[in-house]
């Protein structure tokens, strides 16, 4: 059985993401460009308002931008799917995309994406059912005379016993993604006998990849506090009003990057683990390869 080297494993994963800038643009740079291309046309649009618009315009102005956004999401959520295959390659082969081929979509990508819903239903269907119970035992204490503030600690306390257990069943099934873009004939099977032995390490590792960025997320609204005071609200025909938050869309566009730096941590530590554990051939004292010449 192959045990994981642990901190080695964390280093070459941020490591890989920013001692060499290049190799993770030409993936990544559409997909870190666009919140920011979607906040200036939000500003653009809201430039061209006049000042006190009618609820009727407002209104055409309101679900136009939950469209596109809509539409957005559509094409960021296929961009990540390409952009996480890619990466997952880039680590564990060295293989290089052009840098046009931002958005590749062909049966690695839809395998990795049959693979993706799996493990979001194996996961997602337990918490919604926590939550819900959770949510109804909160709501029976309280109405039956509980002290609402021991009710809420007693719902907290068990939020903290499982979100663990759920972060844990997580990382032991992220194996699967790299043995997914390796095009492993068995990823499932295979990823969980990796795992064996080595459930705590990807554990903790995948924290390590996420601590340094939910610090960094929690910091920015506090910094970007003096530019958002300023809320401008409109009316619309239904009488409900709108608000825009002067600086809300600056504070989206950083986060939108912490969250794919996150990712992309995320994604070469798990890469680099399954190069390891799968026993691929590495350069001694390297993990981490370099990349390819393009074509």
């Amino acid at each position: 059985m192959i045990k994981l080297a642990f901190w080695r494993t964390i280093a070459d994963a941020y490591a890989f993401i920013f001692r060499h800038p290049l190799r993770f643009l030409r993936l990544a740079w559409f997909w870190l460009a666009l919140p920011w291309f979607w906040q200036a046309l939000l500003a653009l649009f809201r430039m061209v308002l006049p000042p006190q618009p009618g609820p009727s315009l407002t209104a055409q102005l309101v679900w136009a931008t939950i469209g596109l956004g809509f539409g957005g999401l559509i094409v960021i959520g296929l961009g990540l799917l390409s952009f996480s295959v890619a990466l997952h390659r880039a680590v564990i082969f060295g293989e290089v995309r052009p840098w046009w081929a931002v958005l590749r979509l062909r049966r690695r990508e839809w395998r990795f994406f049959g693979y993706g819903l799996v493990i979001a239903l194996l996961l997602g269907v337990p918490s919604l059912i926590f939550v819900k119970l959770s949510t109804q035992m909160f709501a029976i204490a309280v109405s039956g005379g509980a002290n609402t503030l021991v009710a809420m600690r007693w719902w907290f306390a068990a939020s903290l016993a499982y979100l663990p257990i759920l972060w844990i069943a997580g990382a032991r099934l992220m194996l699967i993604f790299p043995a997914v873009a390796a095009d492993d004939p068995d990823p499932a099977n295979h990823a969980l006998e990796r795992d064996r032995g080595n459930w705590l390490r990807l554990y903790v590792g995948s924290l390590a990849c996420y601590l340094p960025y939910f610090v960094l997320e929690a910091l920015v609204p506090v910094l970007l506090r003096p530019k958002m005071t300023a809320t401008t609200k409109f009316m619309m025909s239904s009488g409900a009003f709108v608000s825009f938050t002067q600086g809300g869309g600056l504070l989206e566009a950083i986060s939108s990057v912490l969250d794919f730096l996150e990712l992309a941590v995320m994604i070469a530590y798990y890469s680099l683990a399954h190069r390891q554990l799968a026993g691929a051939a590495a350069m001694p004292g390297d993990t981490a390869p370099q990349p390819l010449p393009a074509g």
